[in-house]
């Protein structure tokens, strides 16, 4: 994205602590109410059936249950992520749709 021309790119390796920091983000925004998402009954079915387990190494694994998505529940974190040297809250329109 650099290479095209777009300012301000930063790229992300999703590995294990990468995706831990990411979605430790997203939560501790939507704790603090300084994150406000639409009624989207996908999204929010999304994060609700997102699961994670520790595994013997001591990283987190998230995953989906079979059949399902997150699709969006990373387009938001990573989106949200991408706010955390801002500062400013961060909104997602009301009347915005997927």
């Amino acid at each position: 994205m650099k290479n095209s021309g777009i300012p301000n790119v930063e790229g992300v390796i999703l590995t294990s602590p990468k995706k831990q920091e990411i979605l430790g983000f997203l939560k501790q925004q939507m704790q603090n109410k300084t994150l406000k998402i639409p009624y989207d009954a996908e999204l929010l079915a999304e994060l609700n059936n997102e699961k994670f387990e520790l595994s013997k190494d001591g990283n987190i694994k998230f995953y989906h249950p079979e059949g399902s998505h997150d699709d969006k529940v990373w387009s938001l974190a990573l989106a949200v992520y991408a706010t955390r040297k801002a500062n400013f809250e961060a909104k997602i329109a009301k009347n915005w749709r997927w």
